[in-house]
């Protein structure tokens, strides 16, 4: 089982203390500070370097997650801008009942009421 930094630092806290109570000479104690001072070191340096992987990681997922936001909203764009262009053609529509009719029968066309158009509004949200 590997221990978490967090258990490895608290285990050297534990060892410091001892260190301290025990009866071990002024250069033994130093040997000991100085290697549990190496191993905090170490810690500290791959939670620097997993912190910056981590920080790295960060960024490049916001950027990604960036470009997708964008291509969504370029494609959202263009859709709605086809909509719009539908439903502009919509607007005005030549009849389909009296279209090739003459002029004088055209007048009476019940669909588009003589106009020859048929339109199409749309409210539109604001």
């Amino acid at each position: 089982m590997t221990m978490t930094d967090k258990e490895r630092v608290e285990e050297m806290e534990e060892h410091i203390n001892r260190i301290d109570e025990g009866d071990l000479t002024d250069r033994g104690k130093m040997l000991e500070y100085r290697h549990l001072a190496y191993k905090l070191l170490k810690i500290a340096s791959e939670q620097a370097d997993r912190a910056e992987e981590l920080e790295r990681d960060y960024y490049v997922l916001g950027y990604e997650q960036m470009q997708e936001i964008d291509n969504e909203l370029d494609s959202l764009r263009n859709q709605n801008k086809r909509y719009r262009d539908f439903i502009n053609t919509l607007e005005q529509l030549i009849c389909p009942n009296c279209d090739g009719w003459e002029e004088y029968r055209a007048k009476h066309c019940h669909v588009c009421e003589g106009t020859r158009f048929i339109y199409v509004k749309y409210d539109e949200e604001e």
